[in-house]
C-alpha cells in the first residue's frame, strides 16, 4: 500500500495512508482542492482528480483527467458570496420603503428571501474558503 503526501497550507505533509487521507477528507481537514501525490512521484494532483485505485495497484500517481474548472468555480462563488451582505442591505432599504408605502406583506417576503441569501452566502464562504486557502 503506497504512502501519500498532501500539500497542506502551502507545505508538504505526510506520508499518510489512503485511510488517513480518507479520514482527513471526511472530517473536513482537507478538501477536494488540496493537492496530493503518491510516494515516489514528483507531480502534484488535486485530490478530486487523483485515482487511489490505480495508485494502490502499483501505478503510482495515476490520475483521472484533470480539470481546473471546479477550482475556478469555487473561487468565483467565494468571491460572489461577498456580495450577499451588500444585496441584503439594499433589499432591507427597499423593504423599509415598501413598508412605508403600505406593502408590508411584500416587504417581509423580500426581507426573508434576502436574509436567507445572505446567510447562505456567508455559510458557503466559511465552508469553502478554508479548503481553497489550504490548497
Amino acid at each position: 500500500m503506497p504512502n501519500f503526501f498532501v500539500k497542506w497550507k502551502g507545505r508538504e505533509s505526510g506520508p499518510f495512508s489512503g485511510e488517513e487521507i480518507r479520514g482527513m477528507f471526511e472530517t473536513g481537514k482537507i478538501g477536494l482542492l488540496h493537492e496530493i501525490r503518491a510516494d515516489g512521484e514528483s507531480g502534484w494532483t488535486l485530490l478530486k482528480d487523483f485515482d487511489f485505485s490505480a495508485a494502490s495497484a502499483g501505478d503510482g500517481g495515476a490520475k483521472k483527467a484533470a480539470s481546473g474548472d471546479l477550482q475556478y468555480a469555487a473561487y468565483f462563488l467565494c468571491g460572489a458570496s461577498f456580495l450577499h451582505p451588500l444585496i441584503f442591505l439594499a433589499s432591507a432599504a427597499l423593504c423599509v420603503y415598501a413598508y412605508k408605502r403600505r406593502s408590508a406583506g411584500w416587504a417581509l417576503g423580500v426581507l426573508a428571501a434576502s436574509s436567507v441569501s445572505c446567510l447562505a452566502g456567508i455559510a458557503f464562504f466559511k465552508a469553502v474558503y478554508p479548503v481553497l486557502a489550504g490548497s
